[in-house]
């Protein structure tokens, strides 16, 4: 019986183990994707800020061709990310490209799981 019962209790801590260090593993990925994704934000907010005219004369094309190579970068190795724009076309954005939202998602190998980071750029 106690060695059934140690078993037991070793079969239960194993487990736990494995679900403690799962759940920290899964939180990293996320707070490193996070992390990724805001560097790709900096990178088009300095593409703006150095060249304003080309970044708003630019549609999906220009976002595609732009970010469609991930960023290399060691810190993010096993991570992949997709940017797109989204033009806004109502309220006091209306009329030539005034205003669009960027979305970057980051996924990363062996999960399913992306974090999405938005922002929205306005011409005036």
């Amino acid at each position: 019986m106690s060695v059934g019962l140690v078993v037991l209790v070793t079969s239960g801590v194993v487990m736990l183990l494995v679900n403690v260090l799962g759940g920290r593993s899964r939180s990293f990925d996320r707070r490193k994707a996070t992390e990724l994704a805001q560097k790709v934000i900096e990178t088009i907010v300095a593409d703006k800020n150095q060249d304003s005219d080309r970044f708003w004369r630019n549609d999906q094309s220009y976002w595609t061709a732009k970010f469609s190579d991930n960023m290399v970068d060691a810190n993010f190795e096993g991570y992949f990310y997709d940017v797109t724009s989204l033009q806004i076309l109502d309220g006091s954005c209306a009329g030539e490209y005034a205003c669009v939202e960027v979305t970057v998602t980051v996924g990363w190998e062996g999960s399913s799981d992306t974090v999405s980071v938005n922002r929205f750029f306005t011409k005036y």
